[in-house]
């Protein structure tokens, strides 16, 4: 496959060529990393942090904590009633 040229890479970044000869070119830099790199060099200089020699890897998904179920809730809230009523009635008999 023949590489793109600086004046071909030029004319595409902005938009000074044809049609076709953009579509040819853009076809071109969807298979070609080495194009697409030059290419991305040309019109980024680099300094926003960004490397033009690394392919982007797809963020993971963000996965929510499972919420805890009404069952679990309503436990957790009888459970509380249930100690603090004992708490009271021992109290209550200590005295």
């Amino acid at each position: 496959m023949e590489h793109l040229t600086r004046d071909q890479i030029d004319r595409y970044a902005s938009r000074r060529a044809g049609v076709d000869e953009i579509l040819s070119i853009a076809g071109h830099l969807d298979v070609c990393d080495d194009c697409r790199d030059r290419a991305a060099a040309l019109i980024d200089d680099g300094t926003a942090g960004r490397s033009h020699t690394r392919k982007l890897v797809p963020a993971p998904p963000i996965v929510e904590p499972p919420r805890p179920s009404k069952l679990n809730v309503t436990a957790i809230v009888i459970a509380a009633i249930a100690i603090v009523a004992i708490a009271v009635a021992l109290i209550i008999w200590v005295r």
